[in-house]
């Protein structure tokens, strides 16, 4: 009796397991309510996000600020800088550039002034001789690209990176020598007529060596001029960050 009760129980669950099997269907749900995932911030003003908040074609642009010589070793290293630039699309543009280089010797050029780490009585007065006064530069601007990006959720910074290729004039005390030079920068726009600006620039040019006649440069002789001097290839490497006003 108990083998028969539990075959007809056995029975029962495998016909009920059937039926449920036969009577499945599929449910499809609508995709839209299906959950997705995504990499986007969900912005507040989506347009402000996808739209280009800074355009440039036909602007001028007109900035000024502080410079630095990152490879200069006897001279002083700051300079101050003034641009006018001319925008012809948002990609192509050109710019002038004239940099005013600071009087005075480095901490380094002042120690071989007084003989520090050369043999005395000798020294190296770099001041004696012929040294950058003045830079100008007509430079190409090619914007590789514009973007933004987002600090906080309501928050969108514009910003831009180009290259700069160019060519110019390099004033020294006696003299003036062609330059060339290449970069590249950074534009951030704080609104659409306000931007800060930072250039990372190659100079090219030669001008006279004040290391090549080390005994006309002792201190207490007489300044000399470029001709006294041989020449060598300058390369220095200049960081530029400057305000930008654009209208």
């Amino acid at each position: 009796m108990r083998i028969k009760y539990f075959l007809k129980i056995l029975f029962s669950i495998v016909i009920g397991m059937g039926s449920c099997t036969s009577f499945a269907d599929s449910i499809e749900f609508p995709e839209e309510d299906l959950a997705t995932d995504t990499v986007l911030p969900k912005f507040d003003n989506r347009t402000m996000v996808k739209n280009r908040y800074v355009t440039t074609k036909g602007r001028f642009e007109i900035n000024g600020g502080m410079g630095f010589n990152l490879t200069e070793a006897l001279y002083n290293n700051k300079s101050f800088h003034l641009g006018l630039g001319y925008n012809f699309t948002e990609t192509h543009g050109v710019q002038f550039v004239g940099m005013f280089l600071m009087d005075g010797l480095s901490s380094n050029g002042e120690a071989l002034k007084n003989g520090d780490g050369l043999i005395p009585p000798d020294s190296l007065d770099a001041s004696l001789a012929p040294h950058v006064e003045q830079m100008f530069l007509l430079d190409y601007q090619f914007t590789a690209w514009y973007g933004k990006i987002s600090v906080t959720k309501n928050s969108i910074w514009n910003l831009s990176i180009y290259g700069l290729l160019g060519a110019g004039f390099v004033n020294f005390t006696d003299s003036s020598t062609v330059a060339l030079n290449l970069g590249f920068g950074q534009k951030m726009y704080l609104t659409k007529n306000l931007a800060l600006k930072t250039d990372l620039r190659f100079h090219f040019y030669q001008g006279p060596n004040p290391a090549s006649k080390k005994e006309l440069l002792r201190k207490g002789s007489a300044p000399v001029s470029s001709d006294d001097l041989d020449t060598i290839l300058y390369i220095p490497t200049i960081l530029q960050t400057s305000l930008m006003f654009i209208f």
